[in-house]
């Protein structure tokens, strides 16, 4: 468990490759704080350097270096007006265009990439902001900043699986009179591969009554769900006469019946046998409300002919699948989570969202990469989650803050979740 200080781009390429399992992070909006990281380079030491945005670098015929070369960003470029020497600043965010901060990080979670594990996913949370003159757009043009970083983002390889909104209803008043005041932003879920981990039972939402009162009464139709009849109709698991668990008894000596009377191989039987006892044993212990399986060859294939989803591709691959089932609603896109703020830092990310995100993509004992980590956030959610985790900050003052935090939390983090990463 570490807090590296120092340029994300830079710190990450000492990183080995596939070390991590979930990357949670949320870069610096383009254009909206300045986070005081700049130095001077060149002219006189004993110099108190007086800015002097005038005398830009362009101006003076130094190039601005190329947006690949992460790790030694730029300002809007100045120099000091007394000896000339550069301010120079890698912090992100303060680039002179959208393009260069799109490039920027496409070029930081290209590093990312390379770290994360093959089954690995990327939550990233990002902000929007409005031109302010320097961005090649009229004033007041809303930017679209997350649009284009998921997008180019997508062009250089990642999968992009869900665009989740962030509503804050406690949102800070905004001075503007002229649109409604801003109170969302984005979280992104990237994966590195097709098939990645996702624990959609972590993040399980409540049901509605509304949905909960349909699901308590059953339909007509066939005991299988040929007729789309999942026994979770009944969450009581009664039957029309009052008796408990017939469904389940039923479906347990017929689905057992039709693997055995299909055309799957001894091994596909096998495997199938044994997966039906793993989830008829977890409906007993109440852990899943209903499930339905289905056997190739025997019911009927969810598309024609070729694997499209993943029930299908399971169906192609091993020959049968199972489906569970639960009252609980599926984790939606839609985020209700006020921010939080943290003395010392102006963004600090709520751990509610830093703990939704490291639920759903990795495993207790698992690593977590924050390349942007402000005040630790998601490495004080990591801890209380079990997990490991690797924090990158550029600024010195804030990875202080963070190592202060995470000592803090480490003293009254529950014993059973720290032993859970070792």
């Amino acid at each position: 468990m570490r807090v590296l200080h120092g340029d994300a781009c830079q710190v990450l390429r000492t990183l080995p490759a596939q070390s991590v399992q979930c990357c949670v992070t949320s870069p610096p909006y383009f254009g909206l704080r300045d986070y005081q990281t700049a130095q001077w380079e060149g002219g006189s030491p004993e110099c108190d350097h007086q800015r002097d945005v005038s005398r830009s670098v362009a101006s003076s015929g130094l190039a601005r270096p190329a947006a690949s070369n992460v790790g030694h960003r730029h300002e809007p470029l100045s120099s000091c007006s007394k000896c000339g020497a550069v301010r120079v600043d890698q912090q992100l965010g303060m680039e002179s265009s959208p393009e260069e901060y799109v490039a920027n990080l496409v070029a930081i979670f290209r590093e990312v990439r390379r770290v994360l594990k093959d089954d690995g996913v990327l939550w990233l949370n990002l902000g929007d902001s409005h031109a302010k003159g320097r961005s090649g757009l009229s004033s007041k043009q809303l930017l679209m900043i997350p649009a284009r970083v998921a997008l180019a983002l997508q062009a250089d390889g990642w999968i992009l699986r869900s665009d989740i909104i962030w509503l804050k209803p406690s949102v800070m008043p905004e001075s503007v009179k002229d649109r409604p005041t801003s109170c969302h932003e984005h979280v992104f879920l990237f994966a590195k591969n097709p098939r990645y981990y996702y624990d959609q039972e972590a993040v399980r939402e409540p049901a509605s009554p509304e949905s909960a009162k349909r699901y308590a009464y059953a339909f007509p139709g066939d005991p299988d769900g040929h007729n789309r009849t999942p026994a979770i109709r009944n969450p009581e698991r009664l039957t029309a006469d009052g008796t408990r668990n017939a469904r389940n008894v039923w479906r347990d000596s017929s689905y057992h019946a039709k693997i055995e009377s299909s055309d799957l191989s001894a091994e596909q039987k096998a495997n199938a046998h044994r997966d039906l006892d793993v989830v008829l044993a977890e409906v007993a212990r109440g852990e899943t409300d209903d499930f339905r399986m289905r056997i190739a060859g025997v019911h009927a294939m969810f598309s024609r002919g070729y694997p499209t989803g993943g029930r299908q591709q399971r169906m192609h691959d091993q020959g049968y699948c199972i489906s569970r089932f639960s009252l609980r609603g599926s984790d939606r896109n839609l985020w209700t989570i006020n921010p939080q703020p943290h003395r010392g830092h102006y963004a600090t990310m709520p751990s509610a969202l830093a703990e939704r995100c490291i639920k759903a993509g990795s495993r207790p004992g698992d690593t977590i990469l924050d390349p942007f980590a402000g005040a630790g956030t998601s490495g004080i959610a990591a801890q209380d989650l079990g997990r490991e985790y690797i924090l990158i900050e550029l600024n010195e003052r804030y990875v202080e803050m963070a190592e202060k935090r995470l000592a803090a939390n480490e003293l009254t983090t529950s014993p059973i979740l720290s032993s859970a990463s070792k």
